[in-house]
């Protein structure tokens, strides 16, 4: 296992540094927009979702998956090399954006707990079920032939989103949040439980299926 993610971090290194520089800029205009423009702050969550995606093309592109037959790698180890490096992306957008989100908070003279923990935990439900959606697919079909199932997951959350807040006129607004906060805080935990039952079952999900591939 060691083998493979030392592989992930040599692609990332040597394909991803320009999409993983433009995360953090993303990351930098979320945090600095955060109350003001809810969809860009969950932007960053999805477009680190895409990386395990281009991450898998250039294994198709290299004859990775033919390759990998020849060691003692299992499918559930090739697959979950993906999701681990999807999570650990998820995690570390989620904290660089608390950091920076924290940072603005302190500098306009109020910290807002609630407002972090729900930013958090409805940006990775949004990025497992991007990440979650779209990589069974790929280990299915294969990348050229998934990528209709990612431009229809970026139809349908960007389009349910855009729904969502015109339908509810949810926005991060202090005053959204003041209305929220006769709520107990702990049930802004459920999306991050629901994020991480999605991702669990879409592993599993894709090993079935990548198995089924190349039986």
């Amino acid at each position: 296992m060691k083998g493979i993610l030392l592989k992930e971090l040599y692609l990332l290194k040597k394909h991803c540094a320009i999409p993983l520089f433009c995360l953090l800029l993303f990351l930098v205009m979320a945090g600095a927009s955060m109350g003001e423009q809810s969809m860009m702050v969950f932007f960053p969550f999805m477009y680190a979702s895409i990386i395990p995606v281009t991450l898998l093309s250039y294994d198709e592109m290299h004859k990775w998956d033919e390759y990998a037959r020849i060691f003692p790698y299992t499918p559930a180890k090739l697959v979950l090399s993906k999701y681990l490096v999807g999570g650990v992306l998820q995690i570390a957008v989620t904290l660089i954006l608390l950091t920076i989100s924290t940072v603005k908070m302190v500098m306009d003279g109020e910290v807002q707990i609630l407002r972090l923990v729900a930013m958090a935990g409805l940006g990775l439900f949004i990025g497992a079920a991007f990440g979650g959606f779209n990589l069974p697919f790929m280990f299915r079909f294969g990348v050229s032939k998934g990528r209709v199932a990612y431009y229809a997951a970026i139809a349908l959350g960007v389009g349910g989103c855009l729904m969502a807040a015109a339908l509810f006129n949810v926005s991060f607004s202090p005053e959204f949040f003041r209305v929220l906060s006769v709520a107990m805080p702990v049930l802004w935990l459920i999306p991050i439980l629901l994020a991480v039952a999605l991702y669990v079952s879409s592993y599993f999900l894709s090993v079935a299926l990548y198995k089924r591939r190349y039986r």
